[in-house]
Parts: structure tokens; sequence; C-alpha cells
């Protein structure tokens, strides 16, 4: 003898499922954003995502910016354009 779910009950499961996947699509499309960044920035893909790891990619990436000088610090005078 089996005992269905009844209407109310198969409701409520089908929009927890449903939940659960907005909530699984949305946080992926976070972790691809992370991960594409990483690659990009980093040139690798790492097996683990962590607070640890994030810190110190974050800390490099900073490190960089700071010790690189403008692009276009002075233009020499034979550069310039006429007037």
């Amino acid at each position: 003898m089996s005992e269905g779910v009844d209407r109310e009950t198969a409701d409520n499961l089908k929009r927890m499922v449903n939940q659960a996947f907005k909530d699984f699509v949305y946080w992926k499309r976070k972790a691809y954003v992370v991960e594409n960044l990483l690659i990009e920035r980093t040139g690798t893909y790492p097996k683990r995502i962590t607070a640890k790891f994030l810190d110190k990619t974050w800390d490099q990436i900073v490190r960089t910016y700071q010790d690189t000088e403008p692009m276009f610090a002075t233009i020499p005078e034979h550069h310039r354009f006429l007037d």
C-alpha cells in the first residue's frame, strides 16, 4: 500500500526546489565571474578559492599597481603637438 503526498506538500516541495535552483544559478554565476577575474588577473585557475587565497591575490594586485608608474607621466618637448 503506497501513500501519496498531499497536494499542499507537493506544491511546497515544488516551490522549495524551484527556489533552490534559482539560488544555485545565482551563486554559480557569481562564482563564474570571480573565477574568470582570477584567471584574468593571475593567469591560473586555483584549486580552491578561499578567503586566504583572495586576500593574498588582492594584496598582489594592489602591490602591482602601486609599484608601476603612470605610462605618460611627462611628454617630452619634441613629442608635443604644435600649438
